[in-house]
Formats: C-alpha cells, sequence, structure tokens
C-alpha cells in the first residue's frame, strides 16, 4: 500500500513549523528512543516538534506495517469491519491505513496519551 501523497504533505506541513536543525534533532532523540525503549510505559513524544519528527520520519513505516498485516489478516477474514479501537494512537497511522483498505469505518477510537500526537493526528 502507497503512503497517501495527501498525509505526507499534511505531515511535511505541520514539519515546516520547525527548524530543520530543531527536527533533525528530535527525529534523532525518537529513534533512540524508540531503540532504546524497554517498554517500561516511559515518553517517547514529548513535544510538538518530536511530534512533527515523528508524522515526517516513522508514520510512513508505521502505515505501511499496518496495512502490510490487514491486507494479509482480511485475506483469512470475511466479515465486514466497521469500527476501530487503537491503543498507543500515535498520530493515527493504523486509522489511516484501515481507511484506505477498508474504506470508511463507522467508528475509531483513538487512544493517546501524548498531547502532541492526538492533536497532530486530528490535524493530519
Amino acid at each position: 500500500m502507497q503512503y497517501p501523497a495527501e498525509l505526507r504533505s499534511a505531515a511535511e506541513e505541520s514539519a515546516a513549523l520547525f527548524a530543520h536543525k530543531e527536527l533533525m534533532r528530535a527525529a534523532a532523540v525518537l529513534s533512540d528512543r524508540y531503540r532504546e525503549e524497554k517498554g517500561d510505559g516511559s515518553r517517547l513524544v514529548t513535544n510538538d516538534c518530536a511530534a512533527a519528527a515523528y508524522a515526517v520520519t516513522r508514520m510512513p513505516a508505521s502505515f505501511t506495517a499496518v496495512s502490510s498485516a490487514l491486507v494479509y489478516a482480511l485475506m483469512h477474514f470475511d466479515g465486514d469491519i466497521k469500527t476501530m479501537t487503537d491503543i498507543g494512537a500515535g498520530t493515527g497511522a493504523a486509522v489511516f491505513a484501515c481507511s484506505e483498505i477498508i474504506g470508511e469505518l463507522d467508528d475509531a477510537l483513538c487512544l493517546e496519551r501524548e498531547d502532541s500526537m492526538r492533536t497532530l493526528g486530528k490535524k493530519l
């Protein structure tokens, strides 16, 4: 599944609000945090710049991973999917992936503890 151009463009617009150096630093810190994350509940994204860095650097891969898993799962499922719940939704990559593959959902519940990620996800 191709990452939607509109989503990429919207993420890039959000990132354009920050200095390039600041975004690069936030992306590097974020990447290190993901590699070192121990599952202890520590915060990975802590501000708007980090959320924008996530959206342009990691969200496309999350979208693609969810898309691939969903396409595979649908090969073995013949029911209708009308709702979804995403715990740890980040900026909403899973909802966007589901919408691209399944079409419009009746309801999607996205749970995300980080304000910056929720805010950016709604904007995207």
